[in-house]
C-alpha cells in the first residue's frame, strides 16, 4: 500500500487470499479553508472533519466489513480503535497518523506477512 505523502513509495506489502483490503484516507479527497487542509471524512460525534489521521488500511474477511471499518477506524484513530480491532475476528489495521516520528505508523494485529516496510510496526 502506498505512503499517503508519496504515492510512489510503499509502506507495506500485503498478500491477500480469501480476504479483503480497504483504505480510507485524507490525502486525495480533502478541502482547504483559510490555508488549512481538512479531511472529507466527517466525525459523526462532532459533525466536523476527522483529525489526526492520514490513512487507515483494514484487512477483513469481506469487502463490506473492511470498507466500513476503514472509515470508522479513521475517525476513531488507533487508540480508540484498538478494542474494536482486537475483538473483531479476522480484522487487522495499519494507521498512518499526522504525527511525526516513530509512532506515525501504527499496526494493530498486522501479522508478519503484512508488516510495514521499514520496521515501523507497533502492537
Amino acid at each position: 500500500m502506498p505512503n499517503p505523502e508519496d504515492l510512489s513509495e510503499g509502506i507495506s506489502t500485503v498478500q491477500l487470499r480469501d480476504r479483503s483490503l480497504s483504505t480510507s484516507g485524507s490525502n486525495q479527497k480533502f478541502f482547504e479553508l483559510n490555508g488549512r487542509r481538512y479531511s472529507h471524512i466527517i466525525d459523526p460525534r462532532t459533525g466536523h472533519p476527522a483529525t489526526g489521521m492520514m490513512q487507515v488500511t483494514v484487512t477483513a474477511r469481506t469487502a463490506t466489513e473492511s470498507d466500513a471499518l476503514s472509515t470508522a477506524l479513521f475517525v476513531m484513530g488507533p487508540e480508540g480503535a484498538a478494542d474494536v480491532i482486537e475483538t473483531t475476528e479476522g480484522v487487522a489495521a495499519l494507521f498512518v497518523t499526522e504525527r511525526e516520528g516513530h509512532d506515525r505508523v501504527v499496526a494493530i494485529d498486522w501479522t508478519d506477512k503484512f508488516a510495514p516496510v521499514g520496521g515501523q510496526e507497533d502492537d
